[in-house]
């Protein structure tokens, strides 16, 4: 697993939904079922991301080693109990 920054994906998200919205309504083809579609898939990739819990700063990948700290994860060592 690795660190992601999810609210960088949303915002690209969010920016991909818009810009679909607006090039289908500006083509004319905003009724069409294949564009409904595709902002689905967006929009539900979207709200999967907004689902997913949000692991607390101070929580250890690792609760047995004290080399897995989230706020030490750019100078972390390999763990060596993985």
């Amino acid at each position: 697993m690795r660190l992601i920054d999810a609210d960088e994906i949303e915002r690209i998200l969010n920016n991909a939904i818009q810009i679909q919205e607006g090039m289908s309504k500006e083509m004319g083809i905003e009724k069409d079922d294949f564009v409904h579609g595709e902002l689905k898939a967006y929009k539900d990739i979207l709200n999967g991301i907004k689902e997913q819990p949000t692991i607390p700063y101070d929580m250890k990948w690792n609760p047995e080693c004290e080399d897995c700290k989230p706020e030490d994860i750019y100078q972390c060592q390999l763990c060596r109990q993985r």
